[in-house]
């Protein structure tokens, strides 16, 4: 693959695993509520389901924000070359990212997401479907869990607009752009938006994701040089070190409220320690040919895919587990969180394998037509 990074790679996979995990525990969202039994107690007592409340509540401290650190170092790989910036078009950048993120958002979001939504009675009563489509369409009414897609691309364009200004070819430059992004922030972030898919806009603003995503823009920039300071052992250490940086704040600050800024210094000492630690990994051979297997190959590149089918497929879980009362007993419990984590990954994976599949012999088979 051009330009692959395994380390990015294995930071992608478990911050898709992250996002399932920390949309396992809900039993209620929207209009639906599937409540188990006040008296159930194989749920309450069930081990499995205890450490998945524990680690959904770890990964929300900083999974989101993590996402947008990777996307900004990703992004770096089209932006510099051997440490230099390139000219980038921006009409090229945004065909791209209409096709890889708002046109997933406005497929899956109008045939996937809001049908299963509505069959769910996740709506207000007496809500249309149209009505929901071209709420959604239109302004960005309930995304679910595609707003990522629509801030994503919104992130896209202002940082595109900023790598264009500034000439990035030395440490001040770059921190002229960071601190644009601050203040872009700051300016956003105390004004009341009321222009259609505000949500998903005032997001990248009030959770500090443009600048988390400059943060791993700027990473990408120093990468090199990261990379040849940086010693099999030594990044062993940095991981180590960073990992142990996020248990004792996690610790320290636990009891206080969690705040966006939080969010961002977890992620960032997350994106770190997993960096070097998958370095370290990654200077085996045999880690590369576990990367490099066909297991590996079906997880990562489906792993949009996975993201795109999991949450919708949650509120089918969730109906199934209210109608057959799984969660009155003990194998119901296991299978239940079974189904919306381990399952769910795997089913998610395997759908978006056989669109996938689907869409390239249609295109085939419309291509010979023509």
């Amino acid at each position: 693959m051009k330009n692959r990074i395994y380390e990015y790679d294995c930071i992608r996979f478990l911050a898709i695993v992250s996002v399932v995990i920390g949309h396992s525990c809900y039993v209620s969202i929207g209009y639906t509520a599937y409540p188990p039994p006040v008296d159930t107690d194989p749920m309450y007592t069930n081990l499995f389901f205890t450490i998945l409340r524990l680690l959904s509540g770890f990964v929300y401290t900083f999974h989101m924000p993590l996402f947008f650190i990777l996307s900004g170092a990703v992004f770096a790989l089209y932006v510099f070359k051997n440490g230099k910036k390139r000219n980038i078009n921006l009409r090229e950048i945004i065909y791209r990212k209409t096709k890889r993120l708002l046109l997933p958002y406005c497929l899956y979001g109008v045939l996937f997401m809001i049908p299963i939504k509505f069959m769910m009675n996740w709506y207000q009563p007496g809500s249309s479907l149209i009505t929901e489509i071209f709420q959604f369409l239109i302004n960005g009414k309930y995304p679910g869990h595609l707003w990522f897609l629509f801030s994503l691309f919104t992130i896209f364009v202002v940082v595109s607009l900023l790598v264009l200004y500034f000439k990035l070819n030395s440490t001040h430059s770059i921190a002229s752009m960071l601190l644009t992004g601050i203040a872009l922030t700051w300016i956003f972030n105390n004004q009341a938006l009321s222009f259609p898919h505000s949500f998903e806009i005032y997001n990248i603003f009030s959770k500090l994701y443009l600048i988390c995503f400059l943060l791993g823009l700027i990473f990408g920039y120093y990468l090199p040089l990261i990379n040849s300071l940086t010693t099999q052992q030594k990044a062993l250490r940095l991981s180590i070190f960073f990992f142990g940086i996020y248990l004792f704040s996690f610790v320290l600050l636990f009891k206080y409220p969690f705040k966006a800024i939080l969010g961002l210094y977890y992620a960032t000492l997350i994106f770190l320690g997993l960096y070097f630690l998958f370095k370290y990994l990654c200077s085996y051979s045999y880690t590369k040919r576990l990367l490099n297997n066909r297991l590996s190959h079906f997880f990562f590149s489906n792993l949009m895919g996975i993201y795109l089918l999991h949450d919708p497929l949650n509120y089918v879980i969730l109906y199934l587990s209210s109608s057959y009362h799984w969660l009155e007993t003990s194998w119901g419990v296991c299978l239940f969180y079974f189904s919306r984590t381990i399952g769910l990954f795997i089913l998610c994976a395997a759908l978006s394998q056989f669109i996938s599949i689907a869409l390239s012999k249609w295109k085939n088979l419309m291509t010979d037509k023509v």
